[in-house]
């Protein structure tokens, strides 16, 4: 029952963040900037951007201007793996002086090491800082859209041939919509905030889109979405101007370059950038500025309609609508366990935030019909042909090949285990073993998970989807069992994708899609 409002939650809160990453002190910065310029005598540092995840500073020496990063590592657990990433992509870029790409190089230290630590073993690096460069808040015409567009579209053509092997997953979970919505039941079963009104508002108009969060995720699993090299967080903050024009120099921050799908980058982008939010009045309210989406939608189909067939331009609606919606789940997430992930300035402030990416859904769902003629203009395909396509069933595809298939089972069955954890089931430490052995042991693994004790009869685990609540709160309990469901079914998809799949298998494959659509 909602007893607070967020008003109340102002009166009785302080301003704090205390689980939030902290600024790195300037201390710890310059013994950082001595060992990449041990030859330098003086230094000046001072905070750059506003990022909510890393501890920026500009570096300012007689070599030049920089930008010193410390890296979160609450949030990036391996920073290697980070630059280790930035390295790859500057170097294919440099064997691909044509693609016309710039991005901010990665330093070395004399040693050749791009990855510092500091006394407190925290990691940093340095970055080329881009001169005569600006960040646009908010764009200011549809011409900066378009360049936005064609920024965004030419890092994704130029790294289109690289294989996405190659890069390590510095966030697993990125873009992981079904996974948001565990760690959102989660935050439920134990939060750190009472729950309001606010949140039963924000959490009725999620449960009433619940069947679009595994879309993206299911047509990367099935095959009708490629996995290839993304930038992962394409806002408006990570994309510089020229100081004195409206021509985009290049995409920054560049942590979350990995393997990943478009359609999350370019829907992120739209979202960010497009979006007209407010805070002020009665409610948040939020609308996707049309314009502006036509004009940044150009400016990448201009350079990046290749890598678009008909199935993944009849996925790009769904996606853009999906983006804020997975934004909301984390934001609301965020506010639920005391603000632990993003800063924030004020105690209401993630979910204000959560507000106003929902009203953009909102706004996204009201404006279908449009927001599908802007796609089928700018890539050249009738908007009929857009929305016809959008809402039949995906094809059958042709199979995973093994790498990706191998990586998304452990994704599965790393949720899986995490999601047994919160329903305190007795299997969850056996689900946790298998996702760990699954690395050097897929074949043994496979094989246990295709096993009777999973899909046949009363006793497996697929049946325990059908089992009484554990003295959890009605509607968290429905919400994991969805999840439950839901990841269940993935992991049965994966398991007819590798071949011979338990003769069980298939009626619960069914059953749990049933079960879903129904709200059984």
């Amino acid at each position: 029952m909602a007893t607070d409002t967020c008003a109340e939650h102002r009166a009785t809160e302080g301003m704090t963040n205390t689980d939030a990453p902290k600024q790195g002190g300037d201390g710890q910065a310059i013994g950082v900037a001595q060992r990449f310029f041990p030859l330098e005598a003086r230094f000046e540092i001072r905070p750059l951007g506003a990022g909510l995840i890393n501890d920026t500073r500009l570096l300012k020496c007689k070599a030049g201007q920089f930008v010193l990063q410390r890296i979160n590592g609450l949030v990036f657990k391996d920073a290697d793996a980070i630059d280790a990433n930035l390295l790859c992509i500057q170097d294919w870029l440099a064997g691909h002086p044509d693609a016309g790409v710039r991005l901010p190089r990665l330093m070395r230290d004399s040693d050749g090491r791009a990855t510092l630590r500091d006394d407190n073993g925290d990691a940093w690096r340095l970055m080329e800082y881009i001169e005569h460069s600006r960040v646009l808040k908010p764009l200011e015409n549809p011409r900066q859209a378009h360049e936005i567009g064609l920024t965004l579209g030419r890092f994704h053509v130029a790294l289109a041939d690289l294989p996405p092997s190659r890069l390590n997953l510095t966030l697993p979970e990125l873009h992981d919509t079904p996974q948001c919505r565990v760690k959102l039941d989660a935050g439920l079963n134990a939060p750190v905030r009472p729950l309001c009104d606010e949140i039963e508002i924000a959490l009725e108009q999620i449960e009433a889109r619940a069947a679009l969060l595994p879309v993206l995720q299911r047509a990367r699993c099935d095959g009708t979405l490629p996995t290839r090299v993304t930038h992962g967080d394409p806002k408006l903050d990570n994309v510089l101007f020229a100081q004195d024009s409206d021509r985009a120099l290049c995409l920054i921050d560049l942590d979350t370059v990995q393997p990943g799908l478009l359609h999350h980058d370019l829907a992120d982008c739209l979202r960010s950038c497009c979006n007209r939010a407010s805070a002020l009045g009665e409610e948040p309210s939020a609308e996707l500025d049309l314009t502006l989406a036509r004009a940044l939608m150009s400016g990448y189909s201009e350079v990046a309609a290749p890598l678009f067939d008909s199935d993944a331009l009849a996925l790009l609606y769904p996606a853009i609508a999906l983006i804020p919606l997975e934004l909301a789940m984390r934001f609301l997430t965020d506010y639920l366990e005391g603000d632990r992930y993003f800063r924030v300035t004020d105690p209401c402030q993630n979910l204000t935030k959560a507000q106003i990416q929902l009203a953009l859904v909102g706004d996204i769902e009201a404006k279908r019909s449009e927001i599908e003629t802007v796609i089928g203009d700018c890539f050249s395909t009738p908007p009929s042909t857009v929305r016809r396509r959008a809402r039949r069933r995906p094809a059958p595809q042709p199979r995973l090949g093994e790498e990706a298939l191998r990586e998304r089972t452990q994704a599965v069955l790393e949720q899986l285990a995490d999601l047994l954890e919160q329903l305190r089931h007795p299997r969850a430490a056996e689900v946790k073993t298998l996702a760990q052995r699954f690395a050097e042991e897929p074949e043994a693994v496979w094989r246990a998970i295709n096993g009777n004790d999973w899909w046949a009869g009363a006793g497996s685990l697929a049946a325990e989807t059908m089992a009484d609540n554990p003295e959890l709160d009605p509607h968290s309990w429905q919400l994991l069992v969805r999840s439950f469901r839901e990841l269940l079914s993935e992991l049965a998809e994966l398991l007819q994708a590798h071949g011979e799949p338990n003769p069980g298998l298939g009626s619960w494959l069914l059953a749990f899609r049933n079960w879903n659509a129904s709200e059984v």
